[in-house]
């Protein structure tokens, strides 16, 4: 009999299949307001603490991430066009977090792990096959470095990242003891027991409140109803949520209604910081671009703005993760006039599943033994589908989302002798792109289109 798994996470909810009548080992029994208890199953193992890896290898991973990036964008926006006129949010690192953990549940080495290392891009095109373990560490090494950047909150202002990966499974169900330690291990990852099949809604609820409440109730009701059915053996979640400061807020009185022109030349008002300051710049023939710091300096907010004669579509045509690497790597800076909209946007809860087959992940929903090394005792479990859902506000004072951000440093300008020049003015009032990257590793966490603030 095929029943189905379903992983969940914050931005992406997964479903797939199995039956189980055993009950697995249980600790810490847990209740909520969601009238449902967990029964909490650890690994028992001890892990000597991990290595950081160094910068070059770090920056592979980050270029490896933003190919990603790239990818997951553009199929994205086969769904959801430009001209439509649809803002786009996702945060590409939480993602190939919770599709690692996929990943360490199929068989090593097997189809269903090549298919998911190709579309996550988790090997250079020059590389040989790695293995699971390998793949694993360069996952948890580009986590630990994001971490290292939002560990010292400077002064009183907000810095905060919190990635949280967490896994329930139906309480009939045992999750292999080789699996929880990979979990534990690599990706930090509790595993809970809950009532599913019994009570598919009362679940349903309980991981709901679970998402809002590690969200800051930044996402609420990820899981439609009917989403978790009776046959349903498992959730996986994952989380991400980011608040942080600018460096250098915007001054609330420089706010002002301004033109913004969508991709349709459709014109809307809308409310627009200005900030002049000496910031981060690059341009080229297509495009500006400009990096407002976050607190600390270590992570930023790039803004991607195509020139007169250039569109959005066009600059997402030719951008590569090289490309990205490019403008990181020769951004200068310039005393700078930016304008940008205050937004406020939520894409989902929506299926992605049209999207990874695009990206060539297939057989992970349709070949029922994908998952061997997950459930105990169960030879058939595949997904189902995937769901997507995220969250931000950009405003005078900072930035918060329900995914990954990162904080990039500023310079102040010296005092000077001589005349300051006229700022390079940088309007975002037309479709844009922005990233809010990791400096330096390069790495992006989030990544979005303003297509009507």
């Amino acid at each position: 009999m095929i029943k189905l798994i379903q992983f969940a996470m914050i931005p992406f909810i997964f479903f797939g299949a199995c039956s189980h009548e055993t009950a697995g080992p249980s600790e810490n029994v847990v209740s909520n307001s969601a009238e449902q208890s967990i029964s909490m199953l650890a690994s028992n193992l001890n892990f000597e603490p991990n290595e950081r890896a160094g910068l070059n290898e770090v920056k592979m991973q980050a270029d490896l991430l933003n190919t990603f990036s790239l990818n997951f964008y553009r199929g994205l926006n086969k769904d959801v066009s430009l001209d439509d006129g649809v803002n786009l949010i996702f945060p590409p690192l939480s993602i190939r977090s919770a599709f690692g953990m996929l990943y360490s549940a199929a068989e090593e080495g097997g189809s269903v792990q090549k298919e998911l290392s190709s579309a996550l891009v988790l090997n250079s095109v020059e590389s040989a096959y790695s293995s699971e373990k390998e793949v694993n560490l360069r996952l948890k090494s580009q986590l630990l470095a994001i971490e290292d950047s939002f560990s010292n909150t400077p002064d009183n202002r907000q810095l905060q990242y919190r990635l949280v990966n967490q896994v329930f499974v139906d309480n009939r169900l045992n999750v292999m003891s080789s699996y929880l330690d990979t979990l534990k291990q690599f990706y930090n990852a509790a595993v809970g027991q809950l009532a599913i099949q019994d009570d598919p809604e009362g679940s349903r609820k309980y991981i709901n409140l679970f998402v809002s409440e590690k969200t800051q109730s930044m996402i609420k009701d990820l899981l439609p109803k009917n989403s978790i059915e009776k046959n349903t053996s498992s959730v996986l979640i994952n989380s991400a949520y980011m608040k942080a400061d600018w460096e250098k807020p915007f001054a609330a009185h420089e706010t002002s209604l301004q033109n913004f022109v969508t991709a349709n030349g459709i014109k809307k008002i809308c409310l627009t910081m200005k900030d002049t300051d000496q910031l981060d710049y690059y341009s080229d023939q297509e495009l500006q671009a400009v990096s407002k710091p976050y607190a600390g300096g270590k992570v930023a907010m790039l803004i991607i703005v195509p020139k007169t004669e250039a569109t959005l579509s066009s600059v997402l045509n030719s951008m590569t993760s090289k490309k990205i690497r490019s403008i990181f790597d020769n951004q200068t800076k310039k005393h700078i006039e930016l304008h940008l909209p205050k937004f406020s946007f939520e894409w989902g809860t929506k299926s992605i599943k049209s999207v990874l087959k695009s990206m060539g992940l297939t057989s992970i929903f349709t070949k029922r033994n994908a998952f061997p090394r997950f459930l105990a005792g169960l030879d058939e479990i595949f997904v189902r589908d995937v769901f997507h859902k995220a969250k931000i506000v950009v405003e005078e004072n900072g930035t918060q989302a329900a995914a990954a951000t990162a904080i990039v440093p500023v310079v102040g300008s010296a005092r000077q002798n001589f005349p300051i020049p006229m700022p390079i003015e940088v309007r975002v009032n037309k479709p844009s792109l922005f990233f809010i990257y990791e400096k330096l590793s390069g790495s992006i966490l989030f990544m979005g289109r303003i297509s009507m603030p």
